[in-house]
């Protein structure tokens, strides 16, 4: 087959929609993307497989699809096995420290649930975004301080994060240690985008993740810089709280897993 990249214009055909398939069945492509065109979304989902799947480190990251992932993407689907030395990295990779890293952070967080600004409506929070070093919106603050506080090396205070729409995009083409993910777990993050007007204004930290991504699955989140319930502010509202979610379709959700640098 020939090797699929990202390039201008963008590569298209059947290959492409075949490989999108796969990649959809392996869960690194959200469902409904086998669109025949080889676009960014295709490229970072190619990236997280060769990562998942145990690529030597000189190919970990790369957005191209050719004839070894396609082999190797073919075996896992179907029996879920590897070449020894692929399952010798992919287990380093997902057993590595920072797997642990979203557990202990949204852990960090629990103990934070009830908290609020003070004085009210500052957006002043010690432990958010005082600690950062920024007063404004604080729900990015408050999980970078849960990340920090739990050993993240991509997460850094005064640095990153303080705004969600950076999370997001670094997520997307799969940057800086964050990649976004379908099959979200206890501790990774999901970012919100409540208007539909493309810019995301949110960020929590899973606690249950959903049975299905389909759009209305629901899930539970902490997160900083909500309301209680749903009669306040989602995305301002003062305080770090336990909520049930359900997600948002249209690409309005984003799920984030942190896999380090």
């Amino acid at each position: 087959m020939r090797t699929l990249a990202l390039v201008s214009p963008p590569m298209r055909g059947k290959d492409v929609q075949n490989a999108q398939r796969k990649l959809i069945k392996a869960k690194f492509l959200r469902g409904g993307q086998a669109d025949g065109v080889y676009g960014p979304e295709t490229a970072r989902a190619s990236s997280q497989a060769h990562w998942e799947l145990g690529f030597p480190a000189q190919l970990a990251h790369s957005t191209r699809y050719g004839d070894t992932l396609d082999r190797v993407l073919s075996r896992w689907l179907a029996d879920k096995e590897l070449p020894k030395a692929y399952a010798v990295r992919r287990k380093q990779r997902l057993s590595a420290p920072v797997a642990s890293v979203g557990k202990k952070s949204l852990e960090w967080l629990r103990g934070h649930v009830g908290d609020t600004e003070s004085p009210p409506g500052s957006n002043r929070v010690s432990w958010a975004s005082v600690w950062y070093g920024l007063i404004g919106p604080w729900c990015a603050m408050a999980a970078t301080r849960a990340r920090v506080e739990a050993g993240s090396k991509v997460f850094v205070r005064g640095r990153y994060y303080a705004y969600v729409p950076y999370i997001v995009a670094d997520a997307k083409y799969s940057r800086r240690g964050l990649r976004r993910t379908f099959s979200p777990g206890p501790g990774d993050l999901v970012c919100m985008d409540w208007d539909g007007g493309g810019v995301f204004d949110h960020v929590e930290t899973v606690d249950k993740p959903p049975t299905s991504m389909g759009h209305g699955a629901p899930y539970t989140t902490i997160g900083g810089n909500t309301s209680f319930d749903d009669s306040g502010s989602q995305s301002n509202g003062g305080a770090c709280a336990h909520r049930s979610r359900t997600i948002i379709g249209g690409g309005r959700t984003v799920f984030v897993h942190e896999v380090g640098q």
